[in-house]
Formats: structure tokens, C-alpha cells, sequence
């Protein structure tokens, strides 16, 4: 159809288009050059400042005065070409009416067979990947790109296969490197991101995790049983030492009696007063008389005598039975009035 009519210019011919514009330029050439020249090296002084001014608004008029032409010409040789445009453009409009109806049909076409080529993408890939439900799905595999026409669909099926291949290699792989326990978290870390470098990455930081877990939990469990055996010998330090001095301060019914017989026996020396009353003082009900009651005055015969021995420093060893409080409080009496006590000699 471009054969048959093609756009024929019949005014001005072929050839006689305007070529160039004739004007006096070298005239303007010669006048500018010699009034420029006038101002060569010129300086103003500042009483010549009102002439300076009026040079410089000469100027610009020329400038202005020969710009305006311009303007002119341009105009006057555009307009021509200014019709032509619009005549030109108006014709093309006409083309255009057609040219988009062909176009849609294009369009049509082409999203209708990108279409079916993904459908068939899409079927393929779920047959050969039906074991990978849940872990890989076909947007994933998908490239925009397998729906040009420079790309076949062969080769866009081969490049599908090739990467499902490459799910079900790294899959294997995980399961080969990581424990049980942590294949799980390295599935889910390769789901997320189908790279295998990093899923392997969250398992050994996970391992590692729990290996430093493991560590903190037995030093916490040596930790308190150094403190419970620690516990366990001081208190079986501190019942050895009460049990001796328990023992140190507890003796038989029999030997109180005898020492009890020696009450009114001269003391021989000063005692020193006793350093520690034991904590745990074994409870022996007496079986005979512990020698005179403080509360009881003697009435016998000998009363006299007794009471002018009072006068004199006597010893008295003998055996207390009674409770705590009850040793405590006879010692607290000694102490106030001034009797002095100690061990008992052996």
C-alpha cells in the first residue's frame, strides 16, 4: 500500500526549498566592529558614569534591533512548514484508528498464548515436584522471562526441572549433615530462603546454642553440689564438736554422788571462772542425795559450827542436773553473788 501512494511535495518543487538566507550581514559585521573598537580598553570615570549608561542602552539596541529580525525570518519561513505540520498530523490520525485495533488483537493473542505456555509451565512443575508440598511452590521456580517469545517452552521446562532437582539435592543434604533435632529449624531456615549454605548456618548456631546451654547447666549442677557436700561436712564438723563438749560436761549419777560426799571439804585454791556452759546438757534424773539444799537451813546439831565455816573459802565439786534455763539461771546466781566456779577437777 506504501507503493501505491507516497506523500508528493508540489510546492515549492523538489530541490527548491529554501537553502539559504541572503542578508547584509558583512555591513553589520563592519558597523559592530567599528563601535566596538571604540570601546577597547576604555574606562569610565565616575563623572562619566551618565555616559557609560547611555553607550550601553545603544547597544542593546542594536542587539535588540537585529534579534527582532531574526524573529521574523524564523517565523515567516515556519509558517509555511507550521501548516504542513498540522496537515500531516491530521492524516496520520487517520492511520492511527486502525493500527490500535490490530494492536489489541496483538495484545490478545500474545497474553492469551503467555498464558497457556504458563499453565503448561505450571503443570509440568507439578509433576515432578508433588513430593515438595509445602516446601516449594511454582511462583517460586516461575521467571517472567520463560513467557518471551525468544524463550521456548522446552527450554523453560528444562530450567524448572533443573532448579526442583536442586530443592531435592539440598534437601537431601540437610538430612545428611544436621541431627535430628535440628532438621526440623534447617528445613524451615531452606524454606524461607532455597539456600542451603544458610539453612546449614542456622543449624550450627542453634547446636552451638544448645552446647553452651548444656555447659551453663552442668557447672550450675557442680557448683551446688560442691555447695551441699561443703554444707553437709559443716555440719557434721559442728555436731562433732557439740557432741564433744556435750561429753565434756556430762557425767554419771554415781560420780556426782561421790563428789557431793566432799561438799564441806577446805578448798585448796581459787577456781577460775567457768569459759562456756555446753548447749546440750544430757537430762539424768539423780538417783541419791546431792549433799544440802541451798534453801533449806540446817537444823542439826552442828548448825553453829556450819555457820561460822560460811565465813571461810570452801570448794564444792558436784554434778547439776536440770534443764538449759535451769543451768543458766544457777550460773547467772553464782555470778551475782560472786561465787567463783570451774571445772570440775579430775
Amino acid at each position: 500500500m506504501a507503493d501505491e501512494l507516497s506523500l508528493v511535495i508540489e510546492n515549492p518543487h523538489e530541490g527548491e526549498f529554501l537553502k539559504h538566507i541572503d542578508w547584509n550581514k558583512e555591513e553589520f559585521m563592519e558597523l559592530v566592529a567599528s563601535i566596538t573598537e571604540q570601546y577597547e580598553g576604555l574606562t569610565y570615570t565616575e563623572d562619566q558614569m551618565k555616559s557609560a549608561k547611555a553607550d550601553r542602552a545603544k547597544l542593546n539596541a542594536m542587539k535588540k534591533a537585529i534579534s527582532d529580525r531574526r524573529i521574523q525570518v524564523k517565523k515567516a519561513v515556519m509558517e509555511p512548514y507550521t501548516k504542513f505540520e498540522a496537515e500531516v498530523s491530521e492524516v496520520t490520525a487517520l492511520i492511527d484508528k486502525p493500527i490500535a485495533m490490530i494492536d489489541g488483537q496483538i495484545k490478545e493473542y500474545e497474553d492469551r498464548t503467555k498464558e497457556e505456555k504458563k499453565a503448561a509451565l505450571k503443570k509440568h512443575f507439578e509433576e515432578i515436584a508433588a513430593d515438595l508440598e509445602g516446601i516449594l511452590t511454582f511462583d517460586r521456580v516461575f521467571d517472567q522471562r520463560y513467557l518471551n517469545v525468544s524463550v521456548s517452552l522446552n527450554k523453560a521446562k528444562a530450567d524448572i526441572q533443573e532448579k526442583v532437582e536442586r530443592v531435592h539435592t539440598d534437601l537431601r543434604s540437610l538430612e545428611g549433615f544436621c541431627e535430628e533435632k535440628y532438621l526440623t529449624i534447617a528445613k524451615d531456615a531452606y524454606i524461607r530462603t532455597l539456600n542451603v549454605s544458610d539453612a546449614l548456618a542456622e543449624a550450627r548456631r542453634l547446636q552451638e546454642f544448645d552446647r553452651k546451654a548444656e555447659e551453663e547447666r552442668l557447672r550450675r549442677e557442680e557448683e551446688a553440689e560442691e555447695a551441699r557436700l561443703a554444707a553437709e561436712a559443716k555440719a557434721a564438723a559442728a555436731k562433732a564438736d557439740e557432741t564433744k563438749t556435750a561429753e565434756s560436761v556430762t557425767e554419771t549419777p554415781e560420780n556426782a554422788t561421790k563428789e557431793a560426799e566432799n561438799v564441806t571439804e577446805p578448798a585448796k585454791s581459787v577456781l577460775e571462772p567457768i569459759e562456756n556452759v555446753t548447749e546440750q546438757a544430757e537430762v539424768i534424773p539423780p538417783t541419791a542425795p546431792v549433799g544440802p539444799s541451798i534453801d533449806t537451813p540446817d537444823t542439826s546439831a552442828g548448825s553453829k559450827k556450819a555457820v561460822e565455816a560460811d565465813s571461810k573459802p570452801c570448794k564444792a565439786s558436784f554434778t547439776v542436773y536440770g534443764t538449759k534455763a535451769q543451768i543458766m539461771a544457777l550460773r547467772e546466781y553464782m555470778v551475782q553473788h560472786n561465787i567463783k566456779f570451774g571445772k570440775v577437777e579430775k
